[in-house]
C-alpha cells in the first residue's frame, strides 16, 4: 500500500526524528517516575509503624501531571514536524508534487505517528507493569490500573496527533499549527471558566452576593465543558486510578466514557484532512492561515477571549468583601482585546521561513 510506502515512511521519519525519539523519551519518563514513586511508596511501607503512625498505611496514586502534559506536547510537535515544518522550511510544495495522491501522503503521515505513539505507549506501559509487578506495592495497585492508563494515554494521543495534524493543513506555518493546536485543545474548558468568571463578576458587582454554580446547576455543565478538552483526561489520568483501582468508587467501563470525546476528535479531523488534502493551500506558506478567508473570523474569536481575559484580570476584586468593579472589568477587557487584535493584524501578513529563497 501507498500508506506504507517506504519512500513516504524514511521521508517522514528523516523530517521529523528527533521529534519521534523525544516522543519516546517523553513516553519512557512514565516508568522512570513511577519506579521513583513506588520506591517512596514503599519506604514509606516499612517504616510507618516506627515513624509513630497509629492509622492503617493508605495508598494514595500520587500526582503525574508533567507525565501527560509532556506527552501531549510531544504529539503536537511531531505533527508539527510532519506539516508545520515543511510550510515553514519551503519544503512543501516538492511534497504535493510527489508522484502519490495528496490525501495518501497525509495519511502516510498520520499513519506514521500512530505507529511510533502506539509503539512508544506500550512500550512504557509494559516496562511499568514490570516494575509494579516486582515491587510490593502491587497488592495496593493492580496491574490493570496501568491497563487503565494505556487505553487513556494512546486514545487521548492519537486524538491530539491526529488534530494537529488537521489544523496543519489550516495553519501555514510551524508556529501556527503548533499555536492553534494547542489553543484549540484546550478552547473549551478554558472558554468556558473565562465566561463563567465573568458571570460572577457581572453578579457579585450588581447583586452584591456571590454567585454559586452549585446552586444554579451549572457545575456539572462543567465536567462535560471539561471533557471537550480531552488531553486534561490524561493530564489527570491519577483520579481515575484512585477513583476504581484505590477507593473503589467508580467503575472502569464508566470512566472510560471519557475516551468517547478523542475518537469523535479522531474520525472528525480524519475526515477533515481527507477533505482538505486535495485543495490544500500552499502560496500562504509562512504565514498564520493558509486560508485567508478565515482571519476575520480568527480576529472575531482572538477579541472576544482577550476581552474575556482581560476583563477576569482587571475586574476581579482583591479584597473578600470588596465587590469588583464593571468599569474596571470592560475597560482591561477592552484595553486587551485591542492590543491582541493590532498584533494579530500586524504579524498577519507576515512570513515565518526559514530555508532556500
Amino acid at each position: 500500500m501507498t500508506l506504507f510506502n517506504k519512500a513516504l515512511w524514511l521521508k517522514n521519519y528523516k523530517q521529523s526524528k528527533f521529534v519521534v525519539w523525544g516522543l519516546w523519551l517523553v513516553c519512557l519518563y512514565f516508568p522512570y517516575k513511577l519506579n521513583n514513586f513506588l520506591s517512596i511508596e514503599e519506604n514509606s511501607l516499612l517504616h510507618w509503624d516506627e515513624w509513630g503512625n497509629s492509622e492503617p498505611y493508605t495508598f494514595y496514586f500520587g500526582n503525574f501531571l508533567e507525565v501527560g502534559l509532556f506527552q501531549v506536547l510531544a504529539s503536537i510537535l511531531l505533527a508539527t514536524a510532519l506539516i508545520g515544518l515543511e510550510r515553514t522550511n519551503q519544503s512543501f510544495d516538492f511534497t504535493l508534487a510527489l508522484p502519490y495522491k495528496r490525501s495518501e501522503i497525509f495519511f502516510s503521515k498520520w499513519i506514521f505517528g500512530v505507529f511510533h505513539l502506539t509503539l512508544a505507549v506500550a512500550v512504557s506501559v509494559f516496562i511499568s507493569m514490570f516494575v509494579l509487578f516486582n515491587s510490593v506495592m502491587n497488592e495496593y495497585l493492580p496491574l490493570a490500573a496501568l491497563g487503565y492508563y494505556f487505553v487513556i494515554a494512546l486514545v487521548t494521543l492519537i486524538g491530539v496527533f491526529t488534530f494537529s495534524l488537521f489544523i496543519g493543513l489550516i495553519g501555514a506555518s510551524f508556529v501556527s499549527q503548533f499555536a492553534f493546536s494547542l489553543i484549540f485543545l484546550f478552547l473549551p474548558y478554558g472558554l468556558y471558566n473565562l465566561v463563567m468568571s465573568g458571570i460572577s463578576t457581572h453578579y457579585r458587582a450588581i447583586t452584591g452576593d456571590f454567585f454559586i454554580r452549585e446552586y444554579y446547576g451549572i457545575q456539572k455543565f462543567g465536567s462535560y465543558i471539561e471533557n471537550l478538552s480531552f488531553p486534561l483526561q490524561l493530564l489527570d489520568f491519577e483520579d481515575g486510578i484512585n477513583e476504581i483501582f484505590i477507593w473503589k468508587q467508580a467503575t472502569f467501563l464508566g470512566e472510560l466514557s471519557v475516551i468517547i470525546i478523542p475518537i469523535i476528535v479522531t474520525l472528525i479531523s480524519l475526515y477533515l484532512i481527507k477533505r482538505l488534502s486535495t485543495p490544500i493551500k500552499s502560496e500562504n506558506n509562512g504565514k498564520i492561515l493558509a486560508y485567508e478567508n478565515l482571519l476575520p473570523y480568527l480576529k472575531v474569536g482572538v477579541f472576544i477571549c482577550f476581552y474575556l481575559f482581560g476583563g477576569n484580570v482587571f475586574g476581579s476584586s482583591n479584597r473578600y468583601n470588596e465587590p469588583p468593579s464593571l468599569l474596571s472589568y470592560h475597560l482591561g477587557g477592552l484595553g486587551f482585546s485591542i492590543i491582541a487584535y493590532l498584533i494579530l493584524t500586524k504579524i498577519a501578513g507576515m512570513r515565518m521561513q526559514f530555508g532556500k529563497k
